[in-house]
């Protein structure tokens, strides 16, 4: 998911702890069951728990695993479960009266019972709606939070409030909202409780940081952090660095993005299938968005794509879906065995200075966890629309974002610790 407007915190840092080590926490992947009406390719976002082990999620695959951390707010702490999110950069939870919110979320935040809560005030150097009681308002709206329909928004509004927070024992200052009214469509927060975005400044119109830049400006830990992706149990964030023990070789290394950019993001050199020739790449920049668990392209990159798709394959490629009619490029899922998931081309990514490769067992997405039923997990995000590296590259590869020295790192997963 990609912020389109935010209007979200700005506050100062508390140090309250000292260190430069590498932290490393768990993620834990939920899922939803097939039965849910909006059970297809849904977004996955993350979450990090306290404890220093993995931790396993009982079931198997299904598109709407949801990656959260777990993060605690006020005095004494209140606990929530908030999508991981490298492609926005707020933080968001539940307030106790929220319009709109679902009933499985977990916590909600009660400013009453944490005596380190301060609500914003207007006039100061917040841009915000102030309401009648001279307190800051803020609204959010997003897209690809409802991946049945990437390009439909959907939106958060309510209070901001200055409290601390603590991710992993880590604790720091923020600013961050309360959610009093969430539109129906917000599928992302079905089972979660909100969001913790990690892009670091500027994807707010506050012109705040987000909460782990906070944790960086303190001097907790130094500006990088790494993911590692399960597709069946979940995996594990690093803050302060990269984990030599979750990845295998070496690191491929792209550009991050200028400091003035909204998101995380790398230039797009080439993007082919299989033996195919290049399409153009349209000097697009690749956001890589944790809370996207597809791979996104706009129409002018996915109409090629799929066109390769059926140059490689057709006529002669069997496998029901393809050449057939090519109902798995339109929505359509299909029971396949693994052989025939295996019979699939590789789909390549080619950054500036990294070349990403994913193949059918990432690209084709289990759509039950007690079938064999896949469905396409490349989509697409429109005209005008966004080009995202999602959760299933992402999965492949170790992926550091290394704020630090302005790149992206990409590196297999090693699968036996992560």
């Amino acid at each position: 998911k990609i912020v389109l407007l935010v209007l979200l915190c700005l506050a100062f840092c508390l140090t309250v702890v000292h260190s430069s080590t590498v932290h490393t926490f768990p993620l834990i992947k939920t899922y939803v069951p097939p039965e849910h009406p909006f059970n297809f390719l849904g977004v996955r976002s993350y979450k990090a728990q306290t404890s220093t082990s993995n931790e396993t999620i009982s079931g198997n695959i299904i598109p709407q695993g949801i990656y959260w951390i777990e993060v605690q707010i006020g005095t004494p702490l209140q606990t929530f479960q908030l999508a991981l999110d490298t492609g926005s950069q707020n933080l968001l939870v539940p307030d106790a009266n929220c319009k709109g919110c679902h009933s499985q979320f977990s916590g909600s935040y009660d400013p009453n019972k944490s005596s380190t809560s301060s609500p914003v005030p207007c006039g100061t150097d917040f841009i915000c709606k102030c309401t009648a009681n001279n307190t800051c308002n803020y609204l959010d709206v997003y897209l690809t939070c409802n991946l049945t329909a990437p390009d439909q928004r959907c939106t958060t509004e309510g209070a901001l409030y200055h409290d601390v927070f603590t991710l992993g024992g880590l604790m720091a200052d923020t600013v961050f909202g309360t959610i009093q009214v969430q539109s129906a469509n917000f599928q992302q927060f079905f089972f979660i409780d909100g969001v913790i975005g990690f892009v670091p400044y500027l994807d707010s119109n506050f012109g705040g940081v987000s909460t782990f830049q906070r944790l960086v400006d303190a001097g907790l830990v130094e500006n990088q952090f790494g993911i590692c992706l399960n597709a069946f149990k979940g995996g594990i964030l690093t803050l302060g660095g990269a984990d030599p023990s979750l990845y295998e070789g070496d690191f491929q290394y792209s550009p991050m993005s200028p400091v003035t950019s909204r998101a995380y993001q790398s230039p797009l050199e080439s993007l082919y299938v299989g033996q195919q020739e290049s399409i153009d790449s349209r000097n697009d920049n690749m956001v890589i968005d944790s809370g996207t668990n597809v791979l996104l392209l706009p129409t002018p990159l996915y109409q090629p794509l799929i066109n390769q798709f059926n140059a490689e394959l057709c006529p002669n490629f069997t496998v029901e879906g393809v050449c057939d009619g090519g109902g798995l490029f339109n929505g359509s899922c299909y029971n396949y065995s693994e052989s025939e998931v295996l019979l699939f081309p590789n789909v390549t990514i080619a950054l500036s200075g990294a070349v990403l490769t994913i193949s059918g067992e990432q690209y084709l997405i289990r759509n039950s966890s007690e079938s064999n039923l896949y469905c396409f997990g490349i989509l697409n995000s429109g005209h005008g629309g966004y080009a995202i590296i999602g959760d299933v590259v992402m999965q492949k590869y170790y992926t550091l974002f290394d704020v630090a020295n302005r790149r992206m790192g990409w590196a297999l997963v090693n699968p036996a610790n992560c």
